[in-house]
């Protein structure tokens, strides 16, 4: 589901370990990504640019690091569905 999401040039996003879903279906390859600290390491193992921000945004791909960035993920989903 999240790669034809992708392939569709839709928004997605993850938050908290979610990240490392989309880490291991390889659709975080080349781009910048945070998660929450436990799975930084898998995110960097399948060609993923670990920022440890609170939240990225690359391109149409929202990620975020924990419940604590639920606003400020949020913010960025909405300003990139506007």
């Amino acid at each position: 589901l999240a790669k034809a999401m992708v392939e569709l040039d839709k928004v997605l996003g993850a938050i908290c370990i979610a990240p490392v879903i989309l880490a291991n279906a390889k659709i975080l390859a080349g781009k910048n990504a945070t998660v929450f600290p436990d799975g930084s390491r898998t995110l960097e193992q399948h060609g993923a640019n670990y920022t440890g921000a609170e939240v990225e945004v690359d391109g149409k791909i929202i990620t975020g690091n924990g419940p604590e960035a639920a606003e400020a993920f949020s913010r960025a989903l909405i300003q990139l569905l506007s």
